[in-house]
């Protein structure tokens, strides 16, 4: 979703935002492969942080201390893993 301020800076409306199609299923994510992650926003962060493939791979990230970016809702994602702090 993209937020659109419409009316001003009081409210938003959402808008359909883009379509990305996803190269590699988090099955067969070797995070060890990658040097940092970009947990991106929109709404799908809502459901997919509570995905416990995500969480290991993206714990990964955490526990080897290598850059993490996260945008809006990606924030979830980090919220929704145990043991971890900001």
């Amino acid at each position: 979703m993209v937020h659109d301020f419409e009316s001003g800076w009081d409210t938003y409306v959402e808008r359909l935002g883009y379509h990305i199609p996803a190269d590699i299923a988090f099955a067969d994510v070797d995070p060890g492969d990658y040097d940092g992650v970009i947990l991106s926003g929109g709404r799908a962060l809502e459901y997919l942080r509570n995905d416990p493939r995500l969480q290991e791979i993206v714990r990964h990230f955490v526990e080897c201390k290598k850059p993490i970016a996260a945008l809006c809702h990606g924030v979830l994602i980090l919220a929704a893993i145990d043991g971890i702090r900001g």
